[in-house]
C-alpha cells in the first residue's frame, strides 16, 4: 500500500476495464485513499518535496486520513425537490475542516482534534432586485435550520486502528442559551453582510411573521483553539467578524468580542464573508487572530488630494487580543518572495488558519488561485516580533491599505509581519493535497503537522440556461417571487432560467485530515 502511484493506476485500469471514465484523473487517487482510510488503512508514504520554500529536497511523510463515521453524521436534507434528494440521498456530507485545533492523545495512544464546521450548506445565488432599482445580494440555505457545531475527531495511527473518526458534535449556542443558525444576521446590525436568505427554489426565507427570516444568532464559525486547560474554546468567525469564547462541554458563548467591541474598529471593513478565517493562542496568553482577504474600505481622498482605493492592498491585518482586552494589529503581506502580489486580484488571497510555535512565531497557510491558474495553499512560519502595530497608524492621512506596494508602506515605516514559505501542497507538489480549500492548521508536535479542508458540505449551486449553458449560481439576479430574470448580468438568453443545487467538485467533497511530518522540528526552518 507504500505506492499509492501504482494503487491510482490500477484503479484508473480497472474502471478502463468497465468502460468507465473520470472527468478529472486526481479523483483516482484521492478517491482510493480516501476509500481506504475509511477501512482503516490509510495510505502513509514518504517522498522528496521539490517544490518552492525552505523545505525543498526536504524528504517528507504523509499519512492521508478521510474522516467518516457512518450516514449518521451527514446533514440530513429536510426539502422537498425530488432532484435533490436524488442527488443528495443520504444527506450533505458534513463539513469538518472549518477549523483545527489538537486536543490530545487518548489512552491507546490515538490523536484527538477538535474540528469545526462553518455556517452550514449553502449555495451561491441570485441578486435580489429591490424596487428602487438597486439589488441585494442572496444567499442560498437548503437546510435553513442547521446549527454549526464543533466535535472531536480520533485518528488511529496504529497498525490496528488507521481511521479518521467523529468522536462527538456540539452545537453553538449564544449567550442568551439559544442556539445558533448559520443564516445571516439582519441588515443594520454589527457583523450583518446585507445578504437575503433564500431556499433551494430561490424563495425568500420568511418567519412565522413574514419579515425576511434573518438570525440575531447567526454565526459563520472559522476557526478554533482549546484554553491550556481545555475547559474552554475560543473561536472565530466570519460574519462579525467576531471572536468568541465557548464552554467547551456545553457550547455556550462565554464571551463574545465585535468590531469597536473587544475587536479594532476597523475589522468590519471585511469584506462579506471573508472576516476572521484564522486564531491562535500563544504561551503568554495572546489571541492572533487573521483576518481572511484584505480590507474593503470606501474610497477616500488623501492629504494630497488624490483618490485612493483599497482594492490593491498588499496585506491583510493579523489581530493580536492580550489578556488585558488591549490590541494591536499587524501587517501580513500577501506578497510572494520577490514582492510582488501573485494573484489576479489581490482579494483573491486567502488567509486559511493560524497555530501559535511561541509567543511570537505562528504557521499560517494562505491560499488562492494564483496567476499560474493553480490552487495553491502555503504553510508560512511567520515572525510578528518586529512588526509595526498598525493602531492609529496612516500614511499620507490614510489608512496603510490604500498603499498599493510593500515598498510604499516599508518607506513609511511600516514594518510587515516576517514570512518564511516551507512548503506549498499546490497540484504537482508531490503532498497529493486535492481539496482547495485548506481551512484547518494544528501542530500535533515539534515535527508534525495536520492540515484539515472544509469541503463546502459536498454541494454547489448552478444556473442552467433555456439552451442548457450552465452558469453560476450567483450569475444573473432574480425577482421578489425567486423567478430568475432574464437579461440581467450572464442570463443574456431569452427564455426560462433554472436555478439548482448539485454536487461539488468530486474530489473535494470528503473531509480529510493529512499528518505531514517534517524531518526536522519546524522552528529549525526559521530564518
Amino acid at each position: 500500500l507504500a505506492d499509492s502511484t501504482q494503487l491510482a493506476a490500477l484503479f484508473e485500469q480497472q474502471l478502463a476495464d468497465l468502460k468507465l471514465s473520470l472527468t478529472d484523473p486526481r479523483y483516482a487517487q484521492a478517491h482510493l485513499e480516501d476509500s481506504l482510510s475509511l477501512i482503516g488503512r490509510t495510505v502513509t508514504s514518504a517522498f522528496t518535496y521539490q517544490g518552492p520554500g525552505a523545505l525543498q529536497g526536504a524528504k517528507i511523510t504523509l499519512s492521508k486520513y478521510a474522516i467518516g463515521d457512518g450516514n449518521r453524521f451527514s446533514v440530513p436534507y429536510p426539502g422537498s425537490q425530488s432532484y435533490i434528494k436524488a442527488e443528495f440521498p443520504k444527506g450533505f456530507p458534513i463539513s469538518l475542516g472549518s477549523g483545527l485545533a489538537f486536543k490530545g492523545a487518548d489512552k491507546q495512544g490515538n490523536l484527538e482534534f477538535w474540528v469545526l464546521t462553518d455556517r452550514g450548506p449553502n449555495g451561491d445565488s441570485p441578486d435580489l432586485q429591490n424596487g428602487d432599482g438597486t439589488t441585494t445580494p442572496t444567499k442560498s440555505f437548503p437546510v435553513p435550520g442547521f446549527n454549526p457545531l464543533y466535535g472531536v475527531v480520533s485518528v488511529g495511527v496504529g497498525n490496528g486502528n488507521r481511521r479518521a473518526t467523529r468522536q462527538s458534535t456540539t452545537i453553538l449556542r449564544d449567550v442568551d442559551g439559544s442556539p445558533m443558525s448559520g443564516r445571516p444576521i439582519p441588515p443594520g446590525s454589527v457583523g450583518s453582510t446585507g445578504e437575503t436568505p433564500v431556499g433551494d427554489t430561490l424563495q425568500i426565507l420568511k418567519t412565522v411573521q413574514g419579515g425576511v427570516d434573518f438570525d440575531v444568532h447567526g454565526i459563520d464559525p472559522e476557526a478554533i483553539v482549546p484554553t491550556p486547560d481545555g475547559k474552554s474554546l475560543w473561536m472565530a468567525d466570519e460574519y462579525g467578524p467576531f471572536v468568541f469564547k465557548v464552554n467547551a462541554a456545553s457550547g455556550k458563548i462565554e464571551t463574545k468580542l465585535a468590531p469597536g467591541n473587544g475587536l479594532p474598529d476597523i475589522v468590519k471593513y471585511r469584506q462579506p464573508n471573508r472576516g476572521i478565517e484564522a486564531l491562535a493562542l500563544s504561551p503568554n496568553g495572546n489571541l492572533l487572530a487573521g483576518v481572511q482577504s484584505i480590507l474593503k474600505m470606501p474610497d477616500a481622498t488623501d492629504s494630497k488630494g488624490k483618490i485612493q482605493k483599497t482594492t490593491k492592498a498588499v496585506f491583510t491585518r493579523l489581530v493580536q487580543i492580550q489578556p488585558d482586552g488591549s490590541t494591536r494589529m499587524y501587517a501580513y503581506p500577501i506578497t510572494d518572495a520577490s514582492g510582488n502580489v501573485p494573484y489576479s486580484k489581490n482579494k483573491d488571497a486567502k488567509i486559511g488558519d493560524l497555530v501559535s510555535l511561541d509567543d511570537t512565531r505562528y504557521l499560517i497557510i494562505e491560499r488562492g488561485e494564483q496567476t499560474d491558474g493553480k490552487d495553491h495553499n502555503m504553510v508560512y512560519l511567520i515572525d510578528i516580533s518586529g512588526a509595526t502595530d498598525l493602531t492609529r497608524k496612516t500614511i499620507s492621512g490614510l489608512e496603510p491599505e490604500y498603499q498599493t506596494t510593500l515598498k510604499a508602506l516599508t518607506d513609511a515605516g511600516v514594518v510587515p509581519v516576517k514570512k518564511t514559505l516551507l512548503f506549498d501542497m499546490v497540484e504537482g507538489s508531490g503532498f497529493g493535497w486535492v481539496s482547495g480549500k485548506t481551512e484547518g492548521l494544528t501542530l500535533v508536535d515539534k515535527q508534525t503537522i495536520a492540515v484539515a479542508n472544509d469541503n463546502d458540505f459536498g454541494l454547489a449551486a448552478e444556473i442552467v440556461g433555456p439552451n442548457g449553458e450552465i452558469l453560476a449560481g450567483n450569475d444573473c439576479e432574480m425577482d421578489a417571487s425567486g423567478r430568475i430574470v432574464a437579461g440581467t448580468g450572464k442570463c443574456t438568453a431569452s427564455g426560462q432560467y433554472t436555478y439548482r443545487i448539485i454536487r461539488g467538485k468530486p474530489w473535494e467533497t470528503t473531509s480529510r485530515l493529512f499528518l505531514i511530518r517534517l524531518p526536522k522540528p519546524v522552528l529549525d526552518y526559521a530564518s
